[in-house]
């Protein structure tokens, strides 16, 4: 039972298949470090509202755009269907993204310049992303590429 009074004071909201298409109410849970909204209907993920977010999985979802704040460490989008572009660049906290088969967008763009923490990145099966600078991610120790064919330009100077 969820009490009204303390919602927010609520640090962790799993809300995984419930078939939501939007946030309505979510701006009360300022205190959430852990988001987890996948297998919905969300076309769209604000993070802002959350600044102590550090945990975010919208996996499975017909989302077109992310949006997530600074203080987010991981982030899982694992098969977001309408996703073509996706910049994260200078987001110094975030050490783990994976946002693998999203093809269905497809996701072509993926900004990741600036973050220097990141040090795991699973971009698998992305068909239509053709370059990934990642130049200037120097913490980053697992790089997960495979099956992305149209990818031709891959740069890990830096």
């Amino acid at each position: 039972m969820l009490c009204l009074s303390n919602i927010n004071t609520i640090t962790i909201l799993d809300v995984d298949n419930y078939g939501i298409s939007d946030f309505t109410g979510i701006f009360d849970f300022v205190a959430l470090d852990t988001l987890i909204c996948s297998n919905n209907n969300l076309i769209g993920i604000n993070g802002n509202f959350a600044p102590n977010l550090t945990f975010l999985d919208c996996s499975y979802n017909p989302i077109a755009f992310i949006s997530i704040p600074p203080s987010l460490k991981k982030l899982i989008c694992i098969e977001v269907t309408d996703l073509t572009s996706l910049d994260v660049s200078n987001h110094t906290n975030l050490t783990y993204l994976n946002c693998s088969f999203c093809y269905a967008g497809p996701l072509l763009n993926l900004n990741v310049s600036g973050c220097t923490s990141l040090d795991t990145l699973i971009c698998n099966d992305n068909q239509g992303m053709y370059s990934l600078d990642l130049s200037t991610n120097t913490s980053l120790l697992y790089l997960g590429t495979w099956y992305n064919y149209t990818l031709s330009f891959l740069n890990l100077n830096g």
